[in-house]
């Protein structure tokens, strides 16, 4: 007999070996010891929730920032920076004497008017005299809001220019958060859903909010485009601060109280779902099910598995071959499919 041929039966009966070798391994009682427990997972119970991640900033709801309608030097400042005020408590006074003056003419005028002038110059006087009182009244910076002070960099003797911010009043009962959610995402976003907060400042707690308000328009943002969106706060902290980082977890889907596996576990053949049942011998065998919500780790089951029930992880770590991949591991009689059930790919 030639080499030549003997290599080639040599080769033959290696490759009859490998094809068979698999079946003898993956027959009967082995397959029970192929699958061990860190390949099973329990069916569970609970809830599932879809999210969108987005980062953005803590702002107060309500901010005002306040400044004189006129120009003139600061005689007085009435609060400090980070004070908590009231609406309508005085803040700031300027040097207010010529319109003090201004004041007490007007109110002269008016007087000699109404004893012997004609009815359309009391009138006028009447308006002048109003007119000074609105300019020494502005003389003096009261609160818009109640809050708390912030951006307070003037002191006593600066001169101010009329419409210069001179400090912003905060409102700490209430705050949101500011978020650019991506363009992609945007259309699963919806007024009330709820909202998931973390922050930087608290790093051992999570806050609960809402979506409040979406833009109307999209912007673009470090060269993307987003849709920008406010997030109410459930419950404040009295040391909150506007420009604090906040990360978000917005839940835009969810299933409570549900049967679920991870997702590892379904796989799909002819549009049929399926999952690798287990029993308490550790035999498996495909079972169809319905599956709901997805949430890249986990994935509800509507039908199908109890609670309690037990699957294969997962479930490709067990495929073969397309065609025969149950009888490569499980064998004739070993707790696989039948031949008429469903086969092909995990």
């Amino acid at each position: 007999m030639s080499k030549i041929k003997i290599i080639f039966i040599v080769l033959g009966v290696l490759v009859a070996a490998a094809l068979l070798l698999p079946r003898f391994i993956f027959t009967g009682a082995d397959m029970r010891e192929s699958i061990q427990p860190h390949h099973v997972t329990g069916v569970n119970r609970g809830d599932i929730s879809l999210t969108i991640s987005a980062a953005g900033e803590l702002e107060a709801v309500d901010n005002k920032v306040h400044g004189f309608l006129q120009g003139g030097r600061i005689e007085e400042i009435l609060v400090e920076d980070g004070q908590e005020v009231d609406a309508g408590q005085e803040l700031i006074q300027l040097d207010s004497r010529q319109e003090q003056l201004n004041l007490i003419r007007a109110q002269n005028q008016y007087q000699s008017a109404v004893i012997g002038a004609k009815e359309s110059e009391i009138e006028e006087q009447k308006i002048n005299l109003e007119i000074a009182e609105k300019n020494l009244e502005e003389r003096t910076l009261t609160a818009r809001i109640s809050g708390r002070i912030a951006e307070l960099d003037h002191r006593e003797g600066d001169q101010v220019a009329a419409g210069t911010s001179i400090l912003r009043v905060i409102d700490t009962s209430s705050y949101l958060a500011r978020v650019n959610i991506d363009e992609g995402d945007s259309r699963l976003v919806e007024p009330g859903q709820e909202v998931i907060l973390e922050m930087d400042a608290f790093p051992a707690e999570r806050f609960a909010g809402s979506i409040s308000r979406i833009q109307s328009t999209a912007v673009r943002d470090s060269g993307m485009i987003v849709v920008p969106v406010e997030i109410s706060l459930s419950n404040n902290r009295p040391d909150f601060r506007p420009g604090y980082s906040v990360d978000v977890e917005i839940v835009v889907n969810s299933a409570l109280d549900t049967v679920f596996v991870p997702v590892t576990a379904v796989y799909e053949d002819e549009d049929q779902e399926f999952v690798m049942l287990v029993d308490r011998e550790y035999n498996a065998e495909p079972q169809p099910v319905e599956t709901g919500l997805d949430d890249g780790v986990r994935v509800e089951i509507v039908s199908g598995l109890e609670e309690g029930d037990r699957v294969i992880i997962n479930a490709y770590q067990f495929a073969g071959r397309p065609d025969d991949r149950f009888q490569f591991f499980f064998g004739p009689g070993s707790g696989g499919p039948s031949s008429g059930g469903p086969g092909g790919g995990f």
